[in-house]
């Protein structure tokens, strides 16, 4: 498996991905939205190739946090044949090293609490880093710290990307 910086010319295959990967749900809309935005961390647009193609797809956003910029880890899919077979684990590692190389302090996401931990998130609330909206359950709102110290002091709303601006998008 490569993982690499998605171009635009993969578009439509990003999206397709989205759409395979959650089928119930809109996020082709979003990652169509996000890669127009001017948040959007182009080079941390990153995909998973196998010989069949693209498996997996992860973006990161700009956010800030006290004035503080790091990325907001949204959306992670991969399609459902390569689905338990390290394919999103490759593309978390791979995702936060880089946005760590490119100078991000921190990294958040709203995902399952069961996930994202292994790759060294925790509960955001006890940095007292809050989401736009409210969150259920509030440990689904979580945080990894990229380079030391990044956190010290970051309190408060995270400032997100529009796309990221509606309540709807903040239920796990």
């Amino acid at each position: 498996m490569e993982i690499r910086v998605t171009t635009s010319g993969e578009r439509d295959a990003l999206l397709d991905v989205a759409r395979r990967a959650f089928p119930d749900e809109d996020v082709a809309g979003l990652v169509a939205v996000l890669l127009d935005d001017p948040d959007n961390v182009a080079e941390l647009s990153l995909g998973a190739y196998g010989e069949a193609g693209l498996l997996g797809h992860i973006m990161f956003s700009r956010v800030r946090v006290s004035g503080r910029e790091g990325v907001l880890l949204a959306p992670l899919g991969v399609v459902p044949e390569a689905q338990a077979r390290g394919v999103g684990s490759a593309l978390v590692e791979e995702g936060l090293r880089r946005a760590a190389d490119a100078g991000f302090g921190y990294a958040l996401v709203l995902g399952h609490p069961g996930y994202y931990p292994r790759f060294g998130f925790e509960p955001a609330l006890p940095h007292g880093i809050e989401a736009p909206h409210p969150i259920d359950p509030p440990e689904a709102w979580m945080v990894a710290e990229l380079v030391p110290g990044a956190l010290d002091g970051a309190q408060g709303v995270a400032e997100v990307a529009e796309a990221f601006a509606p309540e709807e998008m903040w239920r796990e």
